[in-house]
């Protein structure tokens, strides 16, 4: 989040280089709205929803398969779970009780994004 992107930007962006992820600008810009826990809602942590956007380019289906599903939603269960349980849970209102507006609440943010990030590499790794 030092460099202006938002915690799901900069957890899919991270996770995409790390890993060779093919990430072009338009699948960047769909994950600039889950920022903020989607649209600074304080919902669904950005951090777990950019990692969650890289598991579905690794993993994800351009066809009905229901095996392809199934995996898919397995590793991304595990990531939300992973997640809540280093979190204590799942929303940024829940797990950064800082207000948007505080002057800390991007750098208290980070570790988000680091775990997202951990976590979600974990995933792709173990395929």
């Amino acid at each position: 989040t030092d460099g202006g992107f938002n915690c799901a930007e900069s957890v899919l962006y991270g996770v995409a280089q790390a890993l060779g992820l093919p990430v072009d600008d338009t699948v960047l810009r769909a994950a600039t709205p889950f920022g903020g826990g989607i649209g600074r809602a304080g919902s669904v942590c950005g951090a777990l929803s950019g990692g969650v956007i890289a598991l579905g380019i690794a993993f994800g289906r351009t066809t009905p398969d229901v095996e392809q599903r199934k995996h898919a939603y397995g590793h991304a269960e595990r990531l939300w779970r992973r997640f809540v349980e280093r979190t204590g849970g799942e929303d940024c209102r829940q797990i950064n009780s800082l207000g948007f507006d505080h002057p800390d609440h991007r750098a208290s943010c980070s570790r988000f994004v680091a775990l997202g990030a951990e976590l979600a590499a974990e995933e792709l790794l173990e395929g």
